[in-house]
């Protein structure tokens, strides 16, 4: 019958919305998930890129260093 039919499509639409909200909440939680992952990550890579620079700084100043002494050396062996 007519009333039936309209029960089971009322019953149907009600699904169909309970379902569209938990796929809504599951995306924006992947979506939170997501970006709370890329800044993490984002934060990861600037301690790599500091410990970067601080180890070329390092090996500046060793090449100095190893200039400086090698320089000692040579005058050294004139001596």
């Amino acid at each position: 019958s007519l009333q039936s039919d309209l029960t089971q499509l009322s019953a149907e639409k009600d699904a169909v919305e309970q379902e569209l909200a938990t796929a809504k909440l599951s995306t924006e939680r992947s979506e939170r998930h997501a970006r709370q992952e890329q800044s993490r990550l984002q934060t990861e890579i600037n301690s790599y890129k500091q410990r970067i620079e601080r180890a070329d700084a390092d090996i500046v100043h060793c090449r100095r260093e190893n200039l400086r002494l090698s320089e000692q050396i040579a005058s050294l062996e004139k001596e």
